[in-house]
């Protein structure tokens, strides 16, 4: 047999049957020992090869041979020759591994995972595992891919994953195994917009320019802190000439500091910044602009003062 030995499923295998005699041009008869598998070739020389194209699992088993020549009077048959043996085994190449989104994940997104493998042998099973922990799935697939989708990942699925192939034969506990995959990397990343800023006054009492914000003292005046963002209970927090801080829970992505009574302890630069705690990790957005409340003297009062001051 060439080869000798194992053979690879999908290989070509070539069994030579030959005979010591001087009766040439009779018929080769090769056939499995088990099964109906049985092939006639008749031959000039003392020797025939048989080629079976292509093996696969149902050609694995033993082969003898037979030499048979027909006179005109009567057949004449050799005793089988002794059996040879057709293993099939596998050998699979490396599967690819892809990710789409390709590069960083946003938390709470969904992660489709691609395992492929280069082969014919199909309907096996790929299975996707992580290389630390204890994550691992299968996916039985009929064609030589198959896509495995981690929903709304969190940090937990964050590291390197590898796919195998593996392919059990039918009716046996025989199994082929690929090499592992090479590794690709989830990484889980959160994107955090800008927030806004604005700035109104209830009664009134708000004045706009370019270079400030002129709230009226005495007067109330609301800071509205927002952001378009898909994580959940997040925290705003108002920051005021830099230093001092005050916090509050975001409802709908906004929030909203009230100073009912404008003081000239009121009097500076505000801006916003927006957190979020998401499996015990916390996540800051990037500053707003400043804006820059400027605290004026009701105008009664400034025109008292400028009449009094004309007499």
């Amino acid at each position: 047999m060439n080869p000798a030995g194992e053979v690879n499923w999908g290989q070509d295998v070539d069994i030579t049957c030959s005979v010591s005699t001087q009766l040439l041009g009779g018929t080769f008869i090769l056939q499995k020992t088990s099964g109906s598998f049985r092939e006639n070739q008749t031959s000039s020389t003392n020797s025939v090869t048989f080629n079976i194209p292509k093996v696969n699992f149902d050609n694995e088993g033993s082969y003898q041979c037979q030499y048979e020549k027909r006179t005109e009077s009567q057949t004449f048959r050799s005793d089988l020759s002794d059996s040879v043996r057709v293993s099939v085994t596998v050998t699979f190449p490396k599967p690819s591994i892809s990710m789409n989104p390709a590069s960083e994940v946003n938390w709470g997104q969904d992660v489709g995972i691609t395992c492929s493998i280069s082969t014919q042998l199909l309907g096996g099973t790929f299975i996707l595992q992580k290389t630390s922990g204890s994550f691992r799935e299968n996916q039985t697939s009929s064609t030589n891919s198959a896509t495995f989708t981690i929903s709304k990942v969190d940090f937990d699925k964050e590291g390197l994953y590898q796919c195998q192939y593996k392919y059990q034969k039918r009716s046996s506990i025989d199994e082929f195994s690929s090499p592992q995959s090479n590794s690709i990397r989830l990484s889980i990343t959160v994107h955090l917009q800008t927030p806004s800023i604005s700035l109104t006054s209830p009664d009134g009492g708000l004045v706009l320019s370019p270079e400030a914000a002129q709230v009226t003292r005495g007067s109330s005046f609301v800071i509205t802190c927002s952001i378009n963002s898909i994580y959940p209970d997040g925290h705003f927090f108002l920051i005021f000439s830099g230093s001092s801080v005050t916090s509050k829970s975001a409802v709908d992505h906004s929030a909203s500091f009230n100073f009912p009574v404008a003081e000239y302890k009121h009097q500076g630069n505000y801006s916003c910044v927006y957190e979020v705690t998401l499996s015990t990790r916390k996540f800051n957005s990037t500053e707003t602009e400043s804006i820059s409340v400027i605290i004026k003297l009701p105008l009664l009062l400034l025109v008292t003062s400028v009449a009094v001051g004309a007499l």
